[in-house]
């Protein structure tokens, strides 16, 4: 979902505007309240970022808190190199 991300990243214009639409158009199709930690893939998923304590009290973290972790974590996973 999110493998082009850096690409885009390079050649957009940043502005905090167009920066919060952007992440906003990646994380759409996550359901905030239920990322399904449980069904964390093996490489490349964000939810291997998320550290067990956060997951544990993730319904506390406002909506903006959790779209900021998660871009966060999708950065990480999409550094990943597999062979």
């Amino acid at each position: 979902m999110f493998r082009k991300l850096n690409e885009i990243l390079k050649n957009y214009k940043m502005t905090k505007e167009n920066l919060i639409e952007l992440f906003d158009e990646f994380i759409k199709n996550i359901d905030l309240n239920n990322p399904k930690f449980e069904d964390v893939g093996r490489v490349h998923d964000w939810r291997n970022y998320i550290p067990k304590e956060w997951v544990e009290c993730w319904s506390e973290f406002t909506e903006r808190e959790k779209k900021i972790m998660i871009v966060m974590a999708e950065a990480q996973a999409n550094e990943e190199d597999w062979d």
